[in-house]
């Protein structure tokens, strides 16, 4: 058996019986410890850690440098910085022209990458990618202009990460929001956003667009608080890493973004 990767977490001193008695046993590269000077890469990921002015411990999460590879080898150096993941989205519908065979392939592929990022760690594109995956089964003109407005954002902002202190308790907070038929030029229907937050750093999210569209505020709430119901806790990979169960409650707030808090010591 070929093991390629695996992250193990523990108190030091454990760590290190735990590799000693592997090495007994098995052919196994020397493991790298998360400190002040090192770092960790796993799975495409880096993985460091910091100590703040109060001395408080942090961690951080980032794939810097996959993006900045990936933005390299679609041709995306040095290009005009762009405000925001979306500065115009007029532009998705500016040219209804279809893209060629190689050109569409290009787009869809760009986008299936952005979609992991999107999913993994950079939270703040959900919204942004997921328009860019409606044109996935015929990209237009429009739709390519509108992803490498994107690109261009991402080539300034590969270094974003998910940060989060070492606390006693684990407190989380659950947001939710919607708009109702606010990209109208690409259908009726509206979006919604949805984020888990764990001690400050975002642990699960999601941004989709509603099945069916919203007649009204009230019928929103309504889809809103269904898209929500089905992001009762983390996935249970994540719960691991988290080694908490997540019980979100199902009580909502409509007067805030803010649904609900509560923490877990």
């Amino acid at each position: 058996m070929h093991v390629d990767d695996y992250l193990v977490r523990g108190a030091r001193a454990r760590l290190e019986e735990f590799f000693d008695g592997l090495c007994k046993h098995l052919e196994h590269k020397p493991p790298v410890f998360i400190n002040d000077e090192d770092e960790v890469h796993f799975v495409g990921k880096r993985i460091t850690q910091m100590f703040d002015e109060d001395g408080n411990k942090w961690y951080h999460l980032d794939q810097q440098r996959d993006m900045d590879a990936f933005l390299e080898e679609h041709g995306f150096v040095g290009v005009r910085n762009v405000a925001a993941p979306v500065a115009s989205k007029a532009l998705m519908t500016s040219d209804s022209a279809l893209l060629d065979k190689p050109m569409a392939t290009r787009y869809r592929s760009i986008v299936v990458s952005l979609q992991y990022f999107a999913s993994e760690t950079q939270w703040h594109l959900s919204h942004a990618v997921a328009r860019l995956s409606q044109m996935n089964a015929a990209p237009t003109a429009g739709a390519e202009k509108q992803l490498h407005q994107l690109m261009g954002w991402l080539t300034a902002n590969t270094g974003r990460e998910l940060s989060a202190p070492v606390m006693q308790t684990t407190t989380w907070d659950v947001y939710s929001d919607s708009d109702h038929a606010g990209d109208r030029a690409l259908g009726t229907r509206s979006h919604t956003g949805v984020v888990i937050v764990c001690n400050g750093a975002p642990a699960q999210w999601r941004s989709n667009e509603q099945p069916v569209t919203a007649v009204s505020v009230r019928v929103l709430r309504c889809m809103l608080l269904l898209k929500r119901s089905g992001m009762q806790g983390l996935p249970s990979g994540r719960q691991r890493s988290f080694s908490v169960k997540c019980p979100l409650p199902l009580t909502h707030k409509w007067t805030t973004v803010r649904l609900q808090s509560f923490s877990l010591t």
